[in-house]
Order: structure tokens, then C-alpha cells, then sequence
């Protein structure tokens, strides 16, 4: 005998919320003490997390999405893989790549990829083991290129050449470049993708930090000067409206549990289900859909959307 299928359409669509959920997070590093510190992308407001532990020169950082990790290359004279606890800025070493001056990293969602770049012309672009560190070698680039962003939306790997302050777009199969913007001066950089704004972000030892409108041609915007050197950049998440959630779907057929989102929000963006207390990351799609799928379920569930608590419902597995 099948189970009752069980159908919940939370009402988003009627009450207009209003409410904004919490900014985007940058991860960065600032040189002096080698610590992480995080930025918030509406404020721009700065906040101390804590030491790596580690020495941290030239390297970079990138936000694994589909486990919600980061990542962190050392660079000079580092040669090894990392993951950064965000809440205490703690390094811990995930295996050695053995590349010299290995500075640029970014993940890549649609291929479930990390890739790093050396700054030296010529080199390859390479693909790293998240399990052991260990660097995989692909096509040569053309340019040194000191920091790397994955922009989901559009699937397009950023690559930036630091001290020209170039942007290309990378060819992952041919390591092809192509010019996106050309200059100004950038000095050993961050770049990272913010896909609530479009927009990418670099920080750099300059104490520069500014963004490049992508809608608008990559227009830069330099936001704030004389923050001391800092490296390494990585979003890691949050910050988008929650009243750009049109509907939330909860059913529950044969002891699956399905959440559904249905959202003008763009690709790439992440948000936190919680299902009786379990919390799940779930990421939107092309069409602003994200899905939380459960099976063996049983009984009453009260489901929410961490980041905007007044989007909630309940239904019964059975």
C-alpha cells in the first residue's frame, strides 16, 4: 500500500517578507599575522577571525560549494593544500601539490573542480585533489595569473594577472585567454565571484579592495585603500533577498522528504534547509531552483530556510 503524499505550498508568494538576508561573506587574509578575517559585502566592514597558523604568503583562497569548505594554497615558499576553519581561522593540511609559486585557486561547481594557477607564464593550469593535495597538470597559460574566480552564472573560470591588473577568461580544455578588461595595476591579488551581486571582487597587497561590475563591461570600483597587505579571496556564501523566493514547496511521497525552491535569485547562490534541526546547504540553479531531497523519512517535519526563518512550513511523512 503506497503512503499518503503528503503537499505543502508555503505562502511566499502571498506575503510580500521584506526582509533581507544576511550579507555575503568574503574570506580573506591579511598578511600581518597571517589571519583570516572575513568582510561583509553590503557594510564592507572587516571582522578578525583568527590565526592560520601557518606562514601565508602570496596564496589563495577558494570556496568549495558543494561541501561548504575552504580551501587555501600557502604560495611562496608553501606547497601544499589546506582547509580554513571560518570560525577560528585554523589551517589544517590537507596533503602536499609540490608546485612552485602556486598562487590563484578557485572551485568550479559545474565541473566539481579546484583549480590553482602559478605565477609564472607558461605553466599549466592545474586541478587539485581535494582529498590528498595533489596537483594534476592541464593546458599551459599564456600569462601569470596570481589569483582565481569560478563566475557560475555565466560558467566562466576569471583568471587575474597581477601587476598588470588584467582579467581573462579561461579556456579550461585549451588554456586559451581572453582579454575581458584590460588594467589597472593590481599587486598580488584576490579574486573571488559574488553571485548575489554579479559583480567579481579583488583584494590585493596593496590594501586595495575594489570590485568589477560584470554587467558593465568588468568596470572596476576600488571600495576601500590602506588596508595593509592582504591576499587571497573567496565568497563564502550568504546574502541575497529573501523576498526574491517565490514559492516553497514541501511534500512528502513513499518517506521521501522534497523541499523545493523556486526563486528569481541567479545561479550559484547558497542557502541552509533545515529539516527538523539537520541543516543542508543547497545551491540554485540556472532557473534560481534548489532542492532538498531526504528519503527514509518518517512523522512530522518542520522545515525552514535558515537565512530567511519567516519561510517555513511542516508536512507529514507518515
Amino acid at each position: 500500500m503506497k503512503k499518503k503524499s503528503w503537499f505543502v505550498l508555503v505562502a511566499v508568494v502571498i506575503a510580500s517578507l521584506t526582509v533581507i538576508a544576511q550579507a555575503g561573506t568574503l574570506y580573506a587574509v591579511r598578511e600581518s599575522g597571517d589571519r583570516l578575517v572575513s568582510i561583509d559585502t553590503d557594510t564592507l566592514v572587516f571582522t578578525d577571525i583568527g590565526p592560520l597558523g601557518i606562514t601565508f604568503d602570496f596564496g589563495g583562497l577558494g570556496w568549495d560549494s558543494s561541501t561548504s569548505t575552504l580551501y587555501m594554497i600557502g604560495g611562496r615558499p608553501s606547497q601544499a593544500l589546506y582547509t580554513v576553519d571560518t570560525n577560528t581561522g585554523a589551517a589544517t593540511l590537507v596533503g602536499s601539490h609540490n608546485v612552485n609559486d602556486l598562487f590563484g585557486l578557485a572551485y568550479d561547481s559545474k565541473n566539481d573542480a579546484l583549480y590553482a594557477s602559478v605565477f609564472t607564464a607558461g605553466q599549466p593550469l592545474y586541478t587539485l585533489n581535494r582529498s590528498n593535495g595533489s596537483a594534476t597538470p592541464g593546458p599551459a597559460l599564456s600569462q601569470r595569473l596570481g589569483g582565481l574566480a569560478y563566475n557560475s552564472r555565466d560558467d566562466d573560470l576569471i583568471g587575474v594577472h597581477d601587476g598588470a591588473g588584467d582579467l581573462y577568461s579561461i579556456d579550461r580544455n585549451t588554456g586559451r585567454l581572453t582579454l575581458l578588461y584590460d588594467g589597472p595595476y593590481t599587486n598580488d591579488s584576490g579574486l573571488a565571484y559574488d553571485p548575489e551581486k554579479h559583480v567579481l571582487w579583488d583584494i590585493d597587497w596593496n590594501g586595495t579592495l575594489c570590485y568589477f561590475d560584470i554587467a558593465n563591461g568588468y568596470q572596476r570600483t576600488d571600495v576601500k585603500t590602506g588596508l595593509g597587505p592582504h591576499d587571497g579571496l573567496a565568497f563564502g556564501g550568504g546574502g541575497f533577498d529573501c523576498d526574491l523566493i517565490k514559492k516553497f514547496k514541501l511534500k512528502c511521497r513513499n518517506n521521501k522528504l522534497k523541499a523545493i525552491v523556486k526563486s528569481s535569485l541567479p545561479e550559484g547562490v547558497q542557502m541552509t534547509i533545515i529539516d527538523n534541526g539537520d541543516e543542508t546547504v543547497v545551491t540554485t540553479n540556472a532557473k534560481g531552483k534548489a532542492k532538498l531531497k531526504k528519503k527514509n523519512q518518517t512523522g512530522i517535519h518542520d522545515v525552514s530556510i535558515k537565512e530567511c526563518p519567516e519561510i517555513k512550513g511542516q508536512v507529514d511523512c507518515g
